[in-house]
């Protein structure tokens, strides 16, 4: 994801190794979470990056500890 934060270009970078789970069974699990609670609202079949907002998604990979997400400041 990138965007700005306090006036400087940044990107939030998620990154993980291991099994297939944390890549595929996780992000999963997080998106019918999100679903099931009311979060994804867009009717339709679409791509997740278009339904779910990244900053929920980021907090839930975060607070499983299945990988890293870490915040960096793009050079200009």
């Amino acid at each position: 994801m990138r965007g700005e934060l306090e006036g400087k270009r940044t990107r939030i970078v998620y990154s993980a190794a291991g099994r297939i789970a944390i890549g595929t069974g996780v992000p999963a699990a997080i998106g019918a979470q999100l679903l099931a609670i009311g979060k994804v609202r867009k009717p339709g079949v679409y791509p997740p990056e278009a339904c779910i907002d990244p900053e929920w998604f980021l907090a839930a990979v975060a607070a499983r500890r299945v990988g890293e997400v870490r915040e960096e400041v793009i050079p200009e």
